[in-house]
């Protein structure tokens, strides 16, 4: 939810700073694929964002106001809300469909030889 927030902020010339309660959101900066454009954002404006791990459930006002929302937000339909697929989703989906084409339009095809299976 961090990485999706902060891959999301209109990002300006003013000094921004992002706290995680999830380290591991913070690890996955510098190791999913995806987080890329995160990071080249941020190296954009180097000197101007601060990311920070703090402590979850430990007062902090806006980590717990970030929970609550959060909390809130599971009570939202699963229909109101739509996320964009990732680029291996669309490739994946993509060659399927091309795969299922060929396999339809070899199935129907009434010209061609019969292909045996290679003997091993």
């Amino acid at each position: 939810m961090e990485l999706r927030s902060l891959k999301q902020s209109k990002l300006s010339l003013e000094r921004k700073s992002f706290c995680f309660d999830s380290r591991s959101a913070l690890m996955a900066l510098s190791a999913v694929e995806e987080a890329r454009d995160i990071i080249n954002n941020i190296k954009e404006y180097k000197g101007k964002i601060t990311l920070t791990w703090i402590r979850a459930h430990m007062g902090n006002f806006g980590n717990e106001r970030a929970d609550q929302l959060a909390k809130e937000a599971t009570l939202i339909s699963d229909e109101t809300i739509s996320f964009v697929p990732s680029r291996n989703q669309i490739r994946n989906e993509g060659n399927k469909i091309t795969k299922d084409l060929w396999q339809n339009r070899w199935n129907d095809s009434k010209k061609g030889a019969m292909v045996q299976k290679p003997n091993r």
